[in-house]
């Protein structure tokens, strides 16, 4: 007889990954990122590239736009974007914050 009380969920190992990288490396990899939507996704494209990401402290991306399009763009290709980047750059824990200038 089955017994409905177990619970046989299984977990994921996920294994974490914290290479530590530069500005130079992340500029990199963003650029190619970037280029690779250059025909598919020109406003996008133009978005990833009209500031330079500034690496933080804890792995922190921090990306300055201009608007709410452009953070809900941005938003929309975020998993794949952060996946790309964690994958080049060996880091399971960097992360991108947006942050919207308003003096432009």
């Amino acid at each position: 007889m089955l017994n409905p009380t177990k619970n046989k969920t299984e977990q994921k190992n996920i294994e974490v990954k914290t290479t530590t990288f530069s500005q130079e490396e992340l500029m990199d990899k963003w650029r190619k990122y970037a280029y690779s939507l250059k025909m598919k996704d020109l406003d996008l494209y133009s978005t990833l590239n009209a500031q330079d990401p500034i690496l933080r402290d804890n792995f922190r991306i921090e990306l300055s736009i201009y608007n709410t399009a452009q953070e809900a763009d941005i938003n929309n290709k975020k998993p794949e974007l952060l996946g790309y980047l964690r994958k080049q750059l060996n880091n399971t824990l960097l992360d991108l914050d947006l942050v919207i200038d308003k003096s432009n």
